[in-house]
């Protein structure tokens, strides 16, 4: 399942391998060299074909439920305060496709503060589903204008140490993800257009 690649190997082979884009323009969207997006599609496409895969993804440390409630509780509350205080010191938070982010502070200046302040178009309710196993934070948004229904419009999956939040994986530009997450959870979703 592609969904499950690191972000720069799974943008890597939709690119190439769905899009057939060129390496040099593939380069350029991810901001890196065509050697490294050679490499990124050498272990993705690795990953996706290993027989092992199954049972190395089965070995994976699950995230600390607790703290993941605690993520979801704080989102839905619209409580920046406390869900900056989830994120350890060094914490990474990457929205794929769009931004990567590095530390407590620019996290909560960036991802945070743009989904919880600057977004006023959606009223945000986390919730966290599992699916296969894996915990998943869904981002519920009920539209502020308009008739439309609650739909998850993002998908996040944490990892955890100690209590506190090491890396957060957002999905609101994958509308792949966000089907396949819908449609295995039976849920409603609604995209974007948006896509890597």
């Amino acid at each position: 399942m592609a969904t499950l690649l690191v972000p720069q190997e799974r943008a890597a082979v939709v690119l190439k391998d769905v899009f057939d884009l060129p390496l040099k323009e593939i380069a350029a969207m991810l901001s890196t060299t065509e050697g490294a997006v050679k490499a990124a599609l050498h272990r993705g496409r690795g990953r996706l074909t290993d027989p092992g895969r199954a049972s190395a993804l089965a070995r994976r440390t699950a995230p600390d439920r607790d703290t993941l409630d605690a993520l979801a509780t704080a989102f839905t509350a619209y409580d920046l305060d406390g869900l900056t205080r989830l994120f350890v010191e060094d914490a990474v938070s990457d929205v794929i496709g769009m931004a990567h982010e590095v530390g407590r502070d620019q996290i909560a200046a960036g991802s945070l503060h743009h989904t919880l302040v600057l977004e006023t178009s959606v009223r945000w309710r986390a919730e966290v589903r599992e699916l296969d196993g894996d915990p998943l934070v869904l981002m519920w948004a009920t539209p502020t204008a308009g008739a439309d229904a609650e739909e998850v419009e993002d998908v996040l999956r944490a990892e955890t140490a100690d209590g506190g939040i090491t890396r957060l994986r957002w999905y609101y530009f994958c509308p792949d993800v966000l089907a396949e997450v819908g449609d295995r959870l039976d849920v409603p979703y609604r995209t974007h257009g948006h896509g890597l």
